[in-house]
C-alpha cells in the first residue's frame, strides 16, 4: 500500500485544509474499488498509471482553472507580495527622505521644502512598490509556468509530460529536510533591502562629517559611474537569490532541483562577487583618502589593509556559498530517509 499512500499524499499535499482529508478519504475509496481482491504491486501500479499524473488529479479536486498565478502558489503569492512591497516601500522612503533632509538647501523656504520632501517620499514610495510588486510577480509567474515547485508530485511535472508511478515521490518523515520559513523570510528581507539599498541611494554609504547644519556626506564609498556598469548584473543574481528564496518558501522542504538552482546561484554570486571587490576602480579614491586623513593612518598602510580584508572576505564568501550549495543536495537526498 506504500504506492497508495504516496499517490494520495502527492494529490492533496497542495490542496485546502478543509477538503484534503475528505479528498483523501474518498481517493483512497477509489483506488480501492478499482483494485481486484488481494491485489498485486503491478495491480496498483496498473491502476494509479489509469488514474494519471498526481497534478492533474490536484487541480481537478482543486476546481483549478487557467490563471496567471495558480491557486497553488496564490496564497503564497499574496503573502510574498504583501511582505516585499511593505519592505521596499519602507526602504526606498526611508532612503529618498534621508536623501531629501542631506541635500536640504538653507535658503530654501520652509513651505516649498516641506512641499519638495513630501512629493518626492511618495513618488519614491509608490515607484518602490511598483516595482516590487513587479519583481514578485515574475518571480512566482516563473515558478508557475516552469512547474519548478511541484516537484513534490514527482518527476512528471512542469517540463516533463511523460508521468509513470515511479515518479511518485517518497512521504517526508519528521523535519528531514524542511526549510526554515523563518529563515527563509529573513533572508528575503535582507535580499530587498539590501538590494533596494544599493539600487536607489548607494552613494549615501560613505563617510559622513559634522557641521554647523548636521551630518553632511563628505564621500561616498562607491565610485558612482562603475557601480552604474556593475548594475544590470547585481540587479539579475538579485533577482535570482530572490527567486531561489520564494521557491525554498513555496516548496518548503530541499529537493535535487532545488539544490541545483541553488547551486548556480552560489557560482554566479560569488563570480560577480570576486570581479566587482577585486575591481579597484569600483572605490571612490576620495574615499580612502579621507578615510587615510581622518584616521591618521599612512595611505599605504590602509591600502595593505583594505587588500587584505578583502581577501578574507572572497576567502569567507566562497566558503559559506559552498557550504550552502553541498548542504542542500545533501538535505534533498536525505529528507524522506
Amino acid at each position: 500500500m506504500n504506492l497508495i499512500d504516496r499517490y494520495v499524499y502527492a494529490v492533496t499535499e497542495n490542496l485546502k485544509e478543509d477538503i484534503k482529508e475528505d479528498v483523501s478519504r474518498e481517493l483512497r475509496t477509489n483506488i480501492e474499488d478499482m483494485l481486484p481482491d488481494d491485489p498485486t504491486e503491478n495491480d496498483v501500479r496498473e491502476v494509479l498509471e489509469k488514474l494519471g499524473n498526481p497534478k492533474n488529479l490536484a487541480s481537478e479536486y482543486g476546481d483549478s482553472k487557467r490563471y496567471l498565478i495558480g491557486p497553488e502558489l496564490y496564497d503564497n503569492y499574496i503573502y510574498v507580495l504583501k511582505l516585499v512591497t511593505g519592505i521596499v516601500a519602507a526602504v526606498v522612503v526611508c532612503a529618498s527622505l534621508l536623501e531629501k533632509i542631506f541635500s536640504l538647501s538653507p535658503d530654501a523656504g520652509f513651505l516649498g521644502t516641506g512641499i519638495g520632501i513630501f512629493a518626492g517620499v511618495i513618488s519614491a514610495g509608490i515607484e518602490g512598490t511598483i516595482q516590487g510588486a513587479l519583481w514578485v510577480t515574475i518571480v512566482f509567474v516563473i515558478l508557475e509556468r516552469t512547474g519548478t515547485t511541484n516537484v513534490n508530485y514527482g518527476k512528471g511535472t512542469g517540463l516533463k509530460n511523460k508521468w509513470s508511478v515511479n515518479d511518485l515521490p517518497e512521504i517526508p518523515v519528521g523535519g528531514k529536510g524542511k526549510i526554515s520559513r523563518g529563515e527563509t523570510i529573513f533572508s528575503m528581507i535582507f535580499t530587498v533591502i539590501f538590494t533596494a539599498l544599493i539600487y536607489t541611494n548607494a552613494h549615501l554609504i560613505g563617510i559622513y562629517t559634522t557641521s554647523e547644519g548636521g551630518l553632511t556626506l563628505s564621500e561616498s564609498l562607491f565610485n558612482d559611474e562603475r557601480l552604474k556598469f556593475y548594475m544590470p548584473m547585481f540587479l539579475i543574481v538579485a533577482l535570482f537569490q530572490f527567486g531561489v528564496y520564494v521557491w525554498k518558501f513555496v516548496a518548503g522542504r530541499w529537493n535535487t532541483p532545488l539544490a541545483i538552482v541553488n547551486s548556480i546561484f552560489n557560482v554566479a554570486s560569488c563570480i560577480l562577487m570576486y570581479v566587482m571587490v577585486k575591481d579597484s576602480t569600483l572605490i571612490n579614491e576620495g574615499f580612502i583618502n579621507k578615510l587615510t586623513s581622518s584616521i591618521e593612518v599612512a595611505n599605504s598602510n590602509i591600502t595593505i589593509a583594505w587588500e587584505k580584508g578583502i581577501n578574507i572576505f572572497i576567502v569567507v564568501f566562497i566558503l559559506i556559498a559552498l557550504w550552502d550549495s553541498i548542504s542542500g543536495f545533501l538535505k534533498s537526498k536525505n529528507w524522506w530517509r
